[in-house]
């Protein structure tokens, strides 16, 4: 009996290999997602005893939250696809019944998307239990200091302390770009290279980083340039052209979808080698 060719993309196909992969993984993602829990939990902490409960903000919180996502989300998708780099899993990987659009595409929406949404609800809790202390810790300080040292002291403002005044929405949505080309450089390089896959897309993304640095400094550039959300500011930015809008597009658009890419075209590669 002739067995029928891989398509593309199959809805049946791809939820049995989405099922499949969360039965083999949720083990070792489940672990993973409480060492950063456990991690980010005792940093905040230790930042809260550090500055008397002044971290427990939301502009510090926003801080905390997105390096984490950004570290952890990074370290997660090096690690989707460390069976590569193992003979024995290898195999089963890339000739497991489903194309290779189809192992990308479930990378890309746990990498992209699932993990954040676990990362941003687990740590919820602790940002809002971060707030609470922190705005006690802060307020009993100040109270402290007024009455036996007669020092003047600003009580905090609660709505610094909320959970929902963190940041301007056009900066999250930079910061998620530039976690998808973080991720995607991270996934791509997991892919590529078939020993020290980890080291070696760490030199390139810190190669890259020093040209980066040295063009800036060579040039004259600024980051400024490619504050895209500028226009959207209060005061926004009126000296705006039509290669303001071309860097920037190329910068936080074309970058990041060009390396989830290559990495589609170097997982269809290892499959056919």
């Amino acid at each position: 009996m002739k067995q029928a060719p891989i398509t593309c993309f199959n809805p049946r196909r791809f939820a049995r290999l989405a099922s499949a992969h969360w039965a083999e993984q949720r083990r070792n993602y489940s672990l993973l997602l409480l060492a950063v829990l456990a991690v980010y939990a005792l940093l905040l902490l230790i930042s809260l005893s550090i500055s008397n409960g002044g971290v427990g903000d939301t502009s510090a919180q926003s801080l905390f939250f997105f390096a984490g996502l950004m570290l952890s989300g990074v370290v997660f998708a090096g690690l989707y696809f460390s069976a590569l780099r193992r003979p024995e899993s290898a195999l089963l990987l890339l000739t497991r019944p489903a194309s290779a659009f189809e192992k990308w595409l479930l990378a890309l929406l746990w990498v992209l998307l699932l993990y954040p949404l676990l990362y941003t609800v687990c740590t919820l809790p602790i940002n809002w239990l971060a707030s609470v202390l922190g705005l006690q810790w802060h307020t009993e300080r100040c109270l402290h200091l007024q009455a036996v040292s007669n020092v003047a002291c600003t009580l905090p403002d609660p709505q610094d302390f909320k959970q929902d005044n963190i940041m301007q929405p056009s900066l999250q949505i930079s910061l998620m770009l530039l976690f998808a080309g973080a991720a995607g450089l991270a996934l791509l390089g997991s892919i590529w290279f078939r020993r020290l896959a980890v080291l070696k897309t760490a030199v390139i993304a810190f190669v890259l980083f020093l040209i980066s640095l040295f063009l800036a400094f060579t040039f004259n550039w600024s980051m400024g340039g490619l504050a895209w959300w500028s226009v959207f500011e209060p005061a926004p930015r009126t000296d705006t052209n039509a290669l303001y809008w071309l860097a920037n597009a190329l910068f936080w658009l074309a970058t990041p979808a060009l390396l989830w890419l290559c990495a589609l075209l170097a997982l269809k590669e290892r499959e056919l080698a």
